[in-house]
């Protein structure tokens, strides 16, 4: 693969984009904030009028947008880059979308000559800079192996998860289980600082113990400690739809989330608060909030 195609230039886009083209590849890039395209055009990349634009030549595009209806715009609408795409071109949508989303987009491109993956995506913005994000990936196992040299500028874990579909099933129940891990270690937290012991003791305990968990440290200690919630790492906002994917799947398979549920209850608290642009780690608030107490790092 020499060219490459990014439509979708926001936190995470931003970073992908230029590690691709700081690999050696060609990149075009796409996104409605032109400040974002000529930030990228500045180290190296081309500017893309149109989605449409993006494939022409291109030996895979990858699309990194808020949710479904923008990939199936950005890819089927009038100006979608299907339409002028070659017979062989890749499709990897990196986006978090409803599993049918990607086996549409799998069904249309077949008919177009296009080979689709769902290539979704774990961490955050830090691990965007540095190449080291997750890939969760659906889709033939041979189009993932032809994608391997650009998804290796971008993450350094890649799973191949099967069929088209997986890998958007595999990201919402990984942000599922974060969400819910986040939640619970808030409260547990919460409860432990009102009956008097420090945040930073009980850290220290559970990293040692099986109540640890990745939220500790990588949410609670840097967010929720230090008060840091806006700017967001990964918004509420963002978590709040994975959930109500993850929540709409379980009913389309006859699965019950009960505690999802409920967690997605206290995200609609925190939204409902004005806290939906914050840090996922803000539905510690809530709890903060129920119990009169504030989690707050109490060490110099």
């Amino acid at each position: 693969m020499k060219k490459v195609g990014v439509i979708g230039l926001g936190n995470m886009g931003r970073p992908i984009a230029r590690n691709i083209a700081r690999g050696g590849f060609e990149v075009a890039v796409y996104d409605i904030n032109r400040a974002a395209v000529e930030a990228l055009v500045a180290q190296g990349a081309t500017a893309a009028e149109r989605p449409v634009d993006v494939a022409m030549g291109a030996d895979l595009v990858i699309t990194v947008l808020p949710d479904g209806p923008d990939v199936e715009q950005a890819a089927l609408g009038e100006e979608g880059f299907y339409a002028a795409a070659r017979e062989g071109m890749v499709h990897a949508d990196l986006s978090t979308v409803h599993p049918s989303v990607s086996r549409k987009l799998a069904e249309a491109g077949g008919k177009r000559g296009v080979r689709v993956l769902d290539a979704a995506m774990a961490r955050s913005v830090p691990q965007a800079e540095s190449g080291e994000l997750v890939l969760m990936v659906g889709g033939a196992a041979e189009d993932l192996e032809a994608c391997r040299p650009v998804f290796e500028k971008i993450a350094t874990d890649i799973h191949h998860c099967g069929p088209n579909g997986t890998g958007s099933t595999m990201k919402l129940v990984n942000n599922l289980l974060g969400g819910v891990t986040m939640a619970a270690s808030c409260e547990a937290l919460v409860l432990g600082m009102k009956a008097g012991l420090a945040p930073e003791t009980m850290l220290a305990v559970l990293a040692t113990t099986g109540g640890n968990n990745a939220t500790l440290e990588s949410l609670v200690r840097p967010k929720v400690l230090a008060r840091n919630f806006d700017p967001p790492s990964f918004a509420l906002n963002l978590q709040y739809k994975d959930a109500r994917l993850a929540i709409d799947l379980a009913s389309d398979v006859g699965a019950a989330l009960p505690i999802g549920a409920l967690v997605q209850q206290l995200r609609s608290s925190a939204r409902a608060k004005g806290r939906g642009t914050w840090d996922t780690a803000a539905i510690a608030t809530i709890f903060e909030e129920l119990a009169g107490a504030e989690l707050r790092a109490t060490d110099p």
